[in-house]
């Protein structure tokens, strides 16, 4: 899965996201502009935060 997510340069931004596992099962791994990112995977939900660089492309993948 991907998006994009926008903000404020150097602002945090702070996800969570619930992903139902007919559309893709977990874990997930979380990449943002190709680095990955630490986050917290509870059932289908994965949380994650990052420094915004204006428009930052995130890439949600399972682990599986």
């Amino acid at each position: 899965m991907s998006l994009t997510a926008s903000g404020p340069v150097g602002t945090t931004g702070n996800f969570s996201i619930v992903l139902p596992e007919v559309l893709l099962s977990g874990p997930f791994s979380v990449e943002v502009d190709g680095r990955s990112v630490a986050a917290d995977n509870e059932g289908q939900t994965t949380s994650f935060s990052f420094s915004h660089a204006g428009e930052d492309q995130v890439i949600i993948l399972s682990s599986n």
